[in-house]
């Protein structure tokens, strides 16, 4: 059977009329609008996309990967330099698919990727760079981490844990749990092309995706460039003057997903396949505190972190354990600002932070 084109969309037998407007059926279910946009992330056949049956629910893995972004969404802003904008931050289509190589990851952005020579990296240690780090983590099904690799700083939701995360960057100097590094990195004009072994994705399948873009630092913690509000200078490429300007995580842009304050960043999944978990109810909220009822001593303990969803089950922010007092546990949001819509929290298992 020959390969489809990824500008093809998806095949004839896939496509339906409703009400005077063209859906996406996949596997008997319709997908809304907003999820149409979102269907390269499925593949580009119908049935034969990806989609299996799991213990009777249809599930979709979300390889291979063809998704395109928003341009001009960055939300950070790269100081004066004389190579790098933050246009060249700006993500405009990726894909993840397997190569006879492996998986190949092509990422492309808005501008040609420059690459940067002679920078230094330690006192005795000169580095050639591109400017760009792509994260892709992955949700497999089986628990894993909230935190974001280091560096990064922002959490996912608790229902959202990430098993597994590619990493495509010029400075794979650095070792984390779970985390794959490209065995090459290249750029080749506007595209940014990484090749991960055979076995970085398992054969089981994908449940969900998110990638981001980071800057790339030569030093410094998870080899990422970090965020101030003021006064950056990359007129020299130094690890501490030249700064990403903005608030929050280091995320300069994200694959079809709003990275939100400090808010967990979601990842992307198929039409009704999105994780859930039925939260504990919050009793009392005042400003940066509250209270969620009713919780058992002997699972909750100061220190434990919860994610704090709204009716919808929209994720807005973390909060911290202050103390348990009978069921009732009080809490403190981590960060910036109240969450006057908090409705429920899901705590994070410790094995997942």
């Amino acid at each position: 059977m020959g390969r489809r084109s990824p500008d093809a969309g998806p095949p004839a037998e896939c496509l339906a009329e409703r009400g005077g407007r063209r859906d996406l059926v996949l596997v008997g279910r319709v997908l809304s609008p907003l999820a149409l946009l979102l269907a390269p992330l499925w593949g580009t056949g119908c049935a034969s996309s990806g989609a299996r049956l799991i213990e009777g629910v249809v599930a979709v893995d979300v390889l291979p990967l063809d998704a395109v972004d928003p341009i001009g969404d960055t939300r950070l802003v790269h100081p004066t330099h004389a190579q790098v904008t933050t246009a060249h931050f700006d993500l405009e289509r990726v894909t993840l698919a397997p190569s006879a190589e492996g998986w190949r990851l092509e990422a492309t952005f808005a501008k040609p990727i420059p690459t940067l020579k002679e920078v230094r990296a330690s006192r005795d240690r000169v580095v050639e760079i591109v400017p760009q780090t792509i994260d892709v983590y992955l949700d497999l099904g089986d628990g894993g981490h909230v935190e974001a690799l280091p560096g990064r700083g922002f959490r996912f939701p608790s229902t959202e844990a990430w098993d597994r995360v590619l990493v495509a960057t010029s400075m794979p100097d650095t070792s984390f749990d779970d985390a794959v590094y490209a065995k090459r990195v290249t750029a080749q004009g506007r595209r940014l092309v990484a090749v991960f072994p055979r076995d970085a994705i398992p054969a089981s399948g994908v449940r969900g995706v998110l990638v981001v873009v980071l800057a790339t630092a030569p030093e410094g913690e998870g080899r990422v460039r970090g965020v101030t509000s003021s006064g950056s200078d990359c007129q020299v490429w130094d690890e501490q003057r030249c700064q990403l300007i903005g608030e929050g995580s280091a995320i300069v842009d994200a694959l079809s997903v709003d990275v939100i304050g400090q808010r967990p960043v979601a990842m992307l999944y198929p039409e009704g396949q999105r994780p859930r978990a039925d939260g504990i109810p919050v009793v009392f909220s005042r400003a940066a505190l509250l209270g969620a009822a009713p919780v058992d001593a002997r699972d909750v303990a100061k220190g434990d972190l919860a994610t704090v969803f709204d009716r919808a089950g929209v994720a807005l922010g973390t909060a911290i354990v202050l103390d348990v007092v009978g069921d009732t546990a009080s809490m403190e949001i981590v960060g910036k600002g109240a969450l006057e819509a908090a409705s429920s929290v899901v705590f994070v298992p410790k094995d997942k932070r």
